[in-house]
C-alpha cells in the first residue's frame, strides 16, 4: 500500500510528497477509519440512524482487529494477509446481517467498482511511475500553471525546479535501493522542503495561497482515501 501511494504522489505531480508525508503522519486512530467508512455507507446504501450506529460498531472493530493484527511483528506476510482476509470476510458477513436485501446488493457493487478502479487505477500508476524526470516534472508543471494561472517566465522556472527535485528522488531511490526506509525518508523530506522554498520563491501571495491549499486537497484525499480502502 506505501508503494502504491508512493506512485500516486508522482501520478499527481507531487513526486514522492504525499507518499513521505502519508508515512510521518500520525496513525489515523480506529474510531476515525470507522467513521470515515460508517458516513460513507450512510450515503451510498442510503443507512438509517439504527443501521448507522450498527454499521459503525462493525467497523470500529474491523479496524481493531486490523490494528492489532499490524502489532504482531513475528507473523509471516502470508499469514497476515490470510488473517486480514478472514477479517475483512467477517466484516462482510456482519454487515450483510444489518442490510436489506437490497442494500447487500448494492455495497456488493460498491465493493466490485471499488476493487476495479484499484486493480485500473494501480497499471495506470506503475506506468506513471516509470516516467522519466523530464516528463514527471513536465506533468506537474502543467497541472501548477492551470491551477495557478502561471505566466511563462514563472512556468520555466517551475519547470527547472520540479525537474531538479524528480532528478534527486530518482538518484536517491537508485543509490538507495536497499537503504532503511527511515534514511530514505528523511532525505525525501528535505528535498520537498527545499522545493517548496524554491517554488514559493517565483510564486506571488495568492499563488503560493493556491498552491498551499492544492497540495492540502490533495493530502486530505489521499488521507480518506487510505482510511476508505483500509476498511475494505
Amino acid at each position: 500500500m506505501k508503494k502504491l501511494i508512493f506512485s500516486m504522489a508522482l501520478v499527481i505531480g507531487l513526486g514522492s510528497l504525499a507518499s513521505a508525508q502519508t508515512k510521518e503522519r500520525k496513525h489515523i486512530a480506529p474510531q476515525q477509519r470507522a467513521e470515515i467508512r460508517s458516513k460513507k455507507l450512510a450515503g451510498e446504501l442510503k443507512l438509517t440512524a439504527d443501521q448507522s450506529a450498527k454499521v459503525n460498531a462493525i467497523l470500529l472493530a474491523q479496524a481493531n482487529s486490523l490494528d492489532s493484527l499490524r502489532t504482531i511483528k513475528s507473523t509471516e506476510k502470508g499469514d497476515k494477509r490470510a488473517a486480514v482476509r478472514n477479517i475483512m470476510q467477517n466484516t462482510d458477513n456482519r454487515l450483510n446481517t444489518v442490510l436489506t436485501a437490497d442494500q447487500q446488493k448494492a455495497y456488493a457493487q460498491l465493493k466490485a467498482d471499488g476493487k476495479k478502479r484499484f486493480k485500473d487505477g494501480k497499471g495506470n500508476f506503475k506506468a506513471h511511475a516509470k516516467k522519466t524526470p523530464q516528463q514527471r516534472a513536465e506533468m506537474l508543471t502543467g497541472k501548477l500553471k492551470e491551477k495557478l494561472n502561471l505566466s511563462a517566465d514563472q512556468t520555466t522556472k517551475v519547470n527547472s525546479i520540479l525537474l531538479a527535485r524528480a532528478s534527486k528522488v530518482d538518484s536517491i531511490r537508485t543509490a538507495n535501493s536497499s537503504a532503511d526506509k527511515k534514511q530514505n525518508r528523511g532525505a525525501f523530506k528535505g528535498i520537498f522542503k527545499d522545493t517548496d522554498a524554491q517554488l514559493n520563491a517565483v510564486l506571488n501571495a495568492d499563488q503560493q495561497k493556491a498552491y498551499a491549499d492544492w497540495k492540502a486537497e490533495h493530502k486530505k484525499h489521499f488521507k480518506n482515501k487510505r482510511a476508505d480502502k483500509t476498511q475494505g
